[in-house]
């Protein structure tokens, strides 16, 4: 009975260690085969025709959108709240950048107006409260309140350079240099002018560019 219950005992160690073997034996040619399979060289596509393209998450909701907008070509990074965060599009005028926060509001532009260059920083109410811009005779920079009712600027005239002030009535004060000479000018808010120093203080341009309420808040545009 000993000897028998010894082979038995011999058998079962046996089939044991032939188990283990297989079963080793198998991960090791798995290991083998999905290092050969991860060397094996990815076909290369010369070119890829689409009309639009979406990379999704880990939740399947896209984030990353690349297309079209008006048969111009934009793409789209959207964040976790399923909102564009960061726009990058053609338009009509050349390219454009917005920045929009959580809540899907355009916060930032950057972008191009009648081939001139455009950075905007945008209120809630959609109009810049911050514009770094160019016109006909250089660059601009314009400050305005939230309430669009007041602002500073400062900005490139015909022949010199010009500082405005503008309160929410209207009344402005003027620091500018026109042909060398310098003027500083306050205006009513019905803009007629109330006192000067210097000459030139009724320069045309100054009165075209700067009357009150002349600094008006600017609107990146249309989508497009």
């Amino acid at each position: 009975m000993k000897n028998v219950l010894t082979k038995i005992g011999y058998m079962v160690i046996g089939s044991l260690l032939t188990i283990l073997g297989y079963h080793f034996g198998s991960i090791d040619n798995n290991s083998v085969n999905a290092q050969e399979t991860s060397q094996t060289p990815v076909e290369i596509v010369d070119k890829l025709r689409v009309r639009q393209l979406e990379i999704v998450g880990n939740d399947n909701s896209p984030r990353i959108y690349m297309g079209t907008d008006l048969d111009r070509a934009e793409i789209k990074f959207v964040g976790d709240t399923d909102t564009s965060q960061i726009s990058l599009k053609a338009t009509s005028d050349g390219g454009q950048i917005k920045l929009h926060n959580r809540s899907g509001k355009q916060k930032i532009h950057l972008g191009l107006s009648k081939d001139r260059g455009r950075i905007l920083i945008l209120g809630e109410d959609g109009l810049s409260k911050v514009t770094l811009d160019e016109d006909e005779d250089g660059g601009v920079v314009q400050v305005n309140s939230h309430e669009n009712n007041s602002g500073v600027g400062l900005r490139m005239t015909e022949s010199g350079g010009l500082v405005a002030v503008v309160d929410s009535s209207g009344a402005a004060v003027l620091l500018h240099v026109t042909d060398g000479i310098g003027s500083v000018v306050t205006l009513n808010k019905d803009g007629t002018i109330r006192n000067s120093m210097g000459g030139k203080s009724t320069a045309p341009q100054t009165q075209r560019k700067w009357a009150p309420g002349s600094i008006s808040p600017v609107h990146p545009g249309p989508n497009r």
